[in-house]
């Protein structure tokens, strides 16, 4: 075809489909083109070539862009921009851009806020399930454009009707959920937060977050059967939940256990000090770690943090209400153990 049309884009964009983003095609006149290539030569013949502009944004990653031929020089956002011109009910291009930008300006103006841009993707594609968790975990109540006005409950529900196996929705459901109350899926199904958890982690065995909220739900001593029939106990998940993110600072903490080392399941041996250092490497603006390490420290004690501070009883509380400016126990903690007529100065000052 191409050897017939040299300017037929639907025949360069449909050998990009079978080309390996690694590979190289050589056509019938000894041109050696890439995947990218050949979809820069699609749009070089029809430049409102909606599918063009879409499969390019997938040769590039986050921070990378790419020179059309006629000299533009194009990001991400701005392929799925050219996408949603060329066709206005491109469900995938609106939603990534949704994803990646908490704002954005179309070609014809409109300014789109990312709530506005998840509704655009329902507008045009009712099931698409990734819109209404991305909608549930940023906004609610939200009104879609079918006149729908749903909660954030409502939204997770509508994203497992979408896709039974969304291993996020589960997860987000169950974190709305308190004590024994349950929720009703579009299956019928009837769920509290733990078999919701448990859902999550049949979807995927790698979600931190979902092992260390499941541990949450256990009483001490108490154990769970996964569906993939292993039985654990909290402590057990924790330690799951790092195995599979050595970032998740709540599992570290929860990990704590009177003292005793903790071996972990990539062979670190850590002390309750050193889990709290580690929570804080995680995430420095963890108020409830300082306030725990503080607990541990006593006296003129201090503690080495993995990012090189030295903390003192005192600077772990001051840590607290910077994190956390309402803390009362901080505050309360500070005022018994300031010596009479001295003073403590604030970390905002």
């Amino acid at each position: 075809a191409l050897r017939c049309d040299r300017d037929f884009s639907s025949a360069y964009h449909f050998l990009s489909t079978v080309v390996k983003a690694s590979e190289t095609l050589m056509l019938s006149d000894g041109r050696v083109l890439s995947k990218q290539q050949l979809l820069i030569e699609a749009l070089r013949c029809d430049h409102d070539f909606s599918s063009a502009y879409l499969s390019l944004c997938d040769t590039l990653s986050a921070d990378e862009t790419v020179t059309l031929s006629d000299g533009r020089v194009m990001s991400q956002q701005q392929l799925y921009i050219e996408t949603v011109r060329c066709d206005h009910d491109n469900a995938r291009a609106y939603f990534k851009l949704g994803e990646t930008a908490s704002a954005v300006t179309l070609s014809d103006g409109r300014v789109m806020s990312r709530q506005q841009l998840m509704v655009e993707v329902l507008r045009c594609n009712r099931n698409y399930g990734p819109a209404y968790n991305c909608l549930g975990v940023y906004f609610e109540p939200v009104t879609l454009s079918d006149g729908r006005v749903l909660n954030q409950r409502e939204l997770f529900i509508e994203a497992l009707r979408c896709n039974r196996d969304d291993a996020g929705a589960y997860h987000n459901l169950g974190f709305l959920l308190s004590g024994n109350e349950t929720v009703t899926l579009c299956d019928g199904r009837v769920m509290d937060a733990r078999q919701l958890y448990l859902e999550a982690l049949r979807c995927d065995h790698n979600f931190a977050s979902a092992y260390y909220c499941l541990g949450s739900e256990l009483s001490p001593g108490e154990t769970v059967t996964l569906r993939d029939g292993r039985t654990m106990r909290g402590r057990e998940l924790y330690m799951e939940a790092l195995r599979s993110d050595r970032d998740c600072c709540q599992a570290y903490v929860a990990c704590l256990q009177g003292g005793e080392t903790v071996k972990l399941s990539d062979g670190r041996v850590l002390t309750d000090r050193q889990l709290l250092s580690e929570a804080l490497r995680c995430d420095g603006d963890y108020a409830i770690a300082y306030t725990v390490l503080g607990g541990k420290l006593s006296g003129s004690e201090t503690v080495t943090l993995s990012d090189g501070r030295v903390m003192s009883q005192q600077q772990c509380y001051i840590e607290v209400l910077r994190c956390e400016p309402d803390s009362q126990f901080a505050y309360e903690w500070l005022c018994q153990k300031l010596p009479a007529g001295k003073t403590v100065t604030l970390s905002d000052g």
